[in-house]
Parts: structure tokens; sequence; C-alpha cells
């Protein structure tokens, strides 16, 4: 099985501004672990991202203090990838680890702990990573800040796009009330090196969008997407606003996959004057054996 552990290091020269501008400070770095573990507890191996991800690579959030680590070191700690996913590629015994602060979807093989390709932006990436990116064909949108990838029975992967910031360091991020969340569905040819935009489900017209959390599903049973858009956080009106200036709310989706893909089914979970927030939801067959 595999899990995502956490690290520090003291890195020396790291970014110390967004502006790019060749200021630098020695720093703790909080880097996300792969790890293999077998049922019985036991550790099988590791993979840092400290090791194959470029460590001065920042995005936005990089560079902001987590509280989480006020008062476990003498100075303040930064969590530089936020990886939130680790996925299993039974295929040629690979993993694929979103770093949310990386805009980045990163594939590894287990064997050799190599990158065999990097979903995502490409900006700021430099060598050797920038090899290693994966050259988008026709009409595609990155993701930003994601959750969640998935594969489908096609062999393609889905994503949950947060859009949050929506740009990489030091390009300005677009207007909050612009930003829409989506699923979205990639399908990646290894060989070439190249990568498809198949599918989306966003509509600019309902206004989901979460800064954080969130999750797509695959349901093979019905051909369908089941999404939780997990974070919401609106005024009245349900224009979004800055975290912790509004109601905070979630909602369910379940769609067709096709373009443009039909909602079967739609739940909201929100409550006057309580927060709620969904990290993931799954359909189930039934609660009864």
């Amino acid at each position: 099985m595999l899990f995502l552990s956490m690290e520090n290091r003291v890195i020396e020269n790291w970014p110390a501004s967004y502006e790019q501008d060749g200021e630098t400070r020695t720093a703790n770095v909080v880097g996300d672990i792969v790890v293999e573990m077998t049922p019985a507890g036991e550790i099988v191996n590791e993979w840092p991202l400290h090791d194959f991800l470029d460590p001065y690579r920042i995005g936005w959030n990089s560079l902001r203090e987590n509280p989480r680590y006020a008062g476990k070191f003498e100075e303040p700690a930064y969590e530089w990838a936020h990886a939130n996913a680790v996925i299993y590629d039974e295929r040629d015994h690979s993993f694929i680890v979103s770093a949310a602060y990386q805009d980045a979807v990163v594939k590894v093989s287990m064997n050799t702990g190599e990158i065999i390709w990097i979903l995502g932006t490409h900006d700021n990436w430099r060598e050797p990573w920038n090899d290693r990116l994966l050259t988008p064909v026709g009409e595609l949108e990155w993701f930003w800040k994601q959750h969640a990838p998935t594969w489908t029975e096609h062999g393609t992967l889905l994503i949950f796009d947060n859009n949050a910031l929506a740009s990489t360091p030091p390009e300005p991020t677009p207007p909050l009330e612009t930003r829409r969340s989506r699923a979205v569905e990639y399908r990646i040819d290894e060989e070439a090196m190249t990568v498809e935009q198949v599918w989306e489900y966003g509509q600019d017209d309902e206004l989901l969008y979460a800064g954080y959390l969130g999750d797509v599903d695959w349901l093979s049973d019905s051909d369908t997407v089941l999404i939780t858009v997990g974070a919401r956080e609106t005024d009245e009106y349900g224009v979004s606003v800055p975290l912790r200036q509004g109601q905070r709310w979630a909602t369910l989706i379940e769609v067709t996959h096709e373009q443009p893909a039909q909602k079967v089914w739609h739940m909201d979970l929100k409550t006057d004057g309580v927060g709620w927030a969904v990290y993931r939801a799954g359909r189930l067959s039934g609660i009864y054996p």
C-alpha cells in the first residue's frame, strides 16, 4: 500500500519572495514523502518529493507560513509542495502523486525512483525537470491546486481542478469571482510524451468554486462521474469570497460522461450558521449487506 508522510529539511538559498528577484534565505521546507508499506506495517520503500522534484521551484502558497508547524521549529516552516493524493499504476509499478502547491501531477517509477512524466503547467520548470513535461495536444486548460487524480477504465486520468489562484509566481492571480472549479479528464501518451484534454465539467453559470478540497470519481456501473466541490466559501448571493469571510459549504454532483455533460444528481450540504467541508465523497451500492 502507498500513503503520504512528511519531513522537514533546512534548505539554504531558498526563495524568500514570490517576485523571483533573487532574494533568498535559509528556511525550514516541509516536503512530502511517498511511503510503500506492507499490510503488516513494514516500510518497504520511501520516495521524498525533495529528492525527485525541484525544491527551489515555488508556486502560490509555497511561501505561506503554515500554522500547524508553529512551535515545532525555531523558525517558520513552509509547506512547499502540499501533496494531497497518491495512486498506484499497476501497469508499470509506478505511482502518481498530486503536488498541489506545485500545480503538478507527477508519475514516478517505483523501480528506479525516476520521474516518468510531469503533468501540469510548464511555467518555471528548469533542467532536468523540464525534459519530463508532457506536451499538450489540441485545446487544453491546465489545472491549479488540484486534488484526487484517479484512473478511469479507459486508461484516462480524472482530476478535480480547484482552479485556485490559477497562475504561477510572479504572474498575478485572476480575480476570485472569476474562478471556477471543474472535473477534467486527460489522455496521456507516454511514448510521445503528450497529453490531451478529452472531457470536463464545470459550468460558468453554476459558480462552482472550491479554493481547497475536492474529489472526482469515475462510476463505471453507470458511466457517470461523481464530483465533490469540497469547500465553497460564498456570500449570500453564492459569489465566492475570501476564506473565513462567508458561508462555508459543499456540493456533490453526479454527471454523465459526455460533452456537454448532463447533471444526474445534485446535493448541497449547507446549513446557516454552520460550516460544511467535504474532503472526499463516494457512491455506495447500499448500506445493508
